[in-house]
């Protein structure tokens, strides 16, 4: 009868109203709450624990390489700052290319890309910055635009 129970699916209610029976021991209820998913067994945590410090890991790989940027600003030259960001893009997405997408490290990976695209796009902003503000657009086009128009 036992083995019986412990193969089905339970949900919360289910072990709910089994808990609430005074003929089970706490040795199957502590059972029927693992199989249920609900107490984590020792590889869940194991999962869990080596999940968060990859993700910590990445997370801080990505803060490390824009601060990097930020500390050595001035010291880089535009090819080295572009190319360093291009690398960091290169190697997550070579990971993400040959991995299963629907493993936890490749997913990381795409958000690494995602962090250092943002990345990319600030520094080709700052190495590509013209200077040129609104003002000085709408008065160097003004003349241009009234002549077209007849006016």
């Amino acid at each position: 009868m036992l083995d019986k129970i412990m193969s089905e699916r339970f949900s919360r209610k289910i072990v709910h109203i089994l808990a609430t029976m005074d003929d089970m021991t706490e040795d199957v209820l502590s059972e029927l709450y693992v199989k249920a998913g609900f107490k984590p067994d020792i590889q869940t945590w194991i999962s869990f624990i080596s999940k968060l410090v990859l993700s910590l890991g990445v997370l801080f790989t990505a803060a490390g390489i824009i601060f990097f940027f930020a500390y050595n600003w001035s010291e880089l030259h535009k090819f080295a700052k572009l190319s360093i960001v291009a690398g960091a893009i290169l190697v997550p997405a070579i990971i993400a290319l040959f991995s299963d997408l629907e493993k936890f490290h490749a997913q990381l990976s795409l958000l690494a890309i995602a962090v250092f695209t943002g990345s990319l796009l600030a520094v080709l902003g700052q190495v590509y910055q013209t200077g040129a503000n609104a003002y000085d657009l709408v008065r160097v086009a003004g003349p241009v635009i009234r002549n077209k128009t007849g006016g």
